[in-house]
């Protein structure tokens, strides 16, 4: 069972509770009205309920895949009296749940989203352009004067982006690598 087939079951049964409606009429009810799984479960539920059973015996059917922890809290709420405060706060805390859920897809997913796209712009550039662009990249002059060249790099820097020869470093540049 899916934790939004849950919180619907949920939901009906705290429904049903609180008008005081008949639990077996009522999920019979919901049986005929509801498709696929859910209507099964709740056909199921009406089927044992019907038959004398309590929600919770009810609930311990093989065919009712409901969560252990679900059953328990049903079970509690039956014995304390508040079936009905024990379905609120499971309804509260799976709706927190599928919340949650649904902030983490999204954190995850808009990253994800943004990395792709700038890897296809970059793929697209890369293919159309090739390495072209960057063939010329001097380190040389007062831009190129700072870490490639204090990190030895500036007069391999050409050579590394394709162009098969060493860019000249000026005196100024000498003296600073020289001084360190």
């Amino acid at each position: 069972m899916t934790l939004n087939e849950l919180i619907a079951l949920n939901d009906e049964i705290a429904a049903l509770v609180r008008a005081g409606v008949p639990l077996e009429q009522g999920m019979a009810d919901l049986g005929a009205d509801m498709p696929g799984r859910l209507g099964q479960i709740a056909a199921t539920l009406a089927e044992r309920t019907a038959r004398g059973e309590s929600l919770d015996q009810a609930m311990l059917d093989q065919s009712v895949s409901l969560p252990p922890a679900y059953r328990a809290v049903i079970r509690a709420g039956m014995r304390a009296g508040r079936l009905s405060a024990a379905l609120e706060a499971i309804a509260h805390a799976a709706r927190r749940i599928s919340e949650t859920q649904r902030t983490a897809i999204v954190a995850v997913g808009y990253p994800l989203t943004v990395f792709s796209l700038v890897w296809i712009g970059l793929a697209f550039f890369f293919r159309r352009f090739g390495a072209k662009p960057f063939v010329n990249i001097s380190c040389d002059g007062p831009a190129g004067q700072g870490l490639f060249h204090h990190a030895g790099l500036g007069r391999t820097m050409g050579r590394n982006l394709g162009t098969g020869r060493a860019h000249p470093r000026p005196a100024a540049d000498r003296a600073v690598v020289a001084s360190l």
